[in-house]
């Protein structure tokens, strides 16, 4: 298996903090936010290789009440790999349900 990217989807207290961590210490550059101004409920960062996803907790706790407790990594990533679109094919070929909620086309 070759994996293409894989992108973390971090649940933060603070997406603005953690923005200018990730820029200042380790050097990547915000790739977009929602919204444009701060306060942010979303908000990305990359390196061209390196993306890291940060959604604000309380956010993600309205949607998903069952993670309203998480802070840190959560059990949702976006990858590519030539395993993820075997995967994606197989289950829809058996009808059944990925694990993953967003298919981009390139896995799909």
């Amino acid at each position: 298996m070759q994996i293409k990217k894989l992108t973390p989807n971090l649940i933060v207290r603070n997406v603005e903090a953690s923005l200018k961590f990730y820029r200042e210490v380790l050097g990547l550059e915000t790739g977009m936010t929602v919204p444009e101004q701060a306060p942010y409920v979303f908000g990305s960062v990359t390196n061209g290789v390196v993306e890291i996803f940060f959604n604000d907790q309380k956010t993600v706790a309205a949607e998903y009440p069952q993670l309203a407790a998480t802070v840190g990594a959560s059990l949702t990533r976006i990858s590519r790999s030539t395993a993820c679109r075997r995967c994606w094919r197989a289950c829809r070929k058996r009808e059944l349900r990925s694990p993953c909620r967003w298919p981009s086309s390139s896995t799909a």
